[in-house]
């Protein structure tokens, strides 16, 4: 062979880091939106998380957990269901403040909130995903305000992973 063996490992070395490049590239880019379906009601353990803003709209409120790829919860988003709370509301009822979506780790500890209601904040929907995971933690969230009056949604500012306040920040 031409090159000898030093062009085999070269050749091995090239081949590998391209087999590996696409791996490590892709688990960093990593999204992860709350699944619907896994959120439940706050335990009771949770709603002594949240303060007396919360109270009126316990019955509605939900616990959607953000998991890692080896499926352990890292976060927990906390929200009053818009959806939930009007459903037994006649038409033409006002509509209400809600207290903004929370963020939690899953001990408990307060780590940011959202700018608006999630799931929905009628008429509009959140779509929100954490992304640019490291060390099993999501270090990113974006989010997206869906409008049915708009055919693409409106990009809000990220939120991004302040390491030494231990907290998401809006990204400046």
């Amino acid at each position: 062979m031409k090159g000898g063996p030093n062009a085999c490992v070269a050749v091995v070395s090239l081949v590998v880091a391209l087999c590996v490049a696409p791996a490590v590239h892709g688990a960093a880019e990593r999204s992860v939106s709350p699944d619907p379906k896994a959120c439940r009601a706050a335990t009771t353990g949770q709603a002594r998380w949240l303060d007396q803003q919360w109270k009126e709209f316990m019955p509605f409120v939900r616990v959607c957990p953000i998991r890692d790829t080896r499926a352990r919860t890292v976060l927990l988003l906390v929200s009053t269901w818009a959806e939930l709370y009007y459903a037994d509301k006649p038409s033409g009822t006002a509509t209400v403040a809600m207290p903004r979506p929370l963020l939690f780790l899953p001990g408990g500890v307060p780590v940011g909130s959202l700018p608006v209601n999630y799931p929905d904040d009628p008429p509009h929907e959140l779509a929100v995903a954490f992304t640019a995971w490291r060390r099993g933690f999501p270090e990113r969230i974006n989010l997206t305000m869906k409008s049915p009056t708009v055919a693409e949604g409106q990009k809000l500012p990220s939120l991004v992973w302040d390491g030494t306040a231990r907290r998401y920040v809006a990204e400046p």
